[in-house]
């Protein structure tokens, strides 16, 4: 049995994932891939959430993406660390910027 190599086996298995995710989207929610659709994602600031953000970027236009984040700072510090991800996040890795 051959083995790929460690990063072509992580990018093959995320490709995998992303696919799996765009076909169930699809299914339940055809309208988010109509180009006039928008979509609104609460984002908090977890793994999560961040990864459905990473997976939305990949998968629709950044002009149909909007992101809100809202930050209670009901856990002080750390609340304000999650909202600095989402606002890095955003900033500086739309890969189509």
């Amino acid at each position: 049995m051959e083995y790929l190599p460690k990063s072509e086996a992580k990018k093959s298995n995320m490709e995998f994932t992303l696919q799996h995710f765009q076909n169930h989207l699809q299914d339940i929610a055809p309208e988010l891939f109509d180009l006039k659709a928008s979509c609104i994602l609460a984002v908090s600031g977890g793994p999560d959430s961040m990864c459905l953000l990473w997976a939305m970027k990949e998968l629709l236009p950044k002009e149909q993406l909007f992101v809100v984040h809202v930050n209670y700072q009901l856990r002080g510090a750390e609340s304000d660390k999650d909202q600095r991800l989402v606002e890095e996040v955003l900033r500086g890795a739309d890969r189509r910027s």
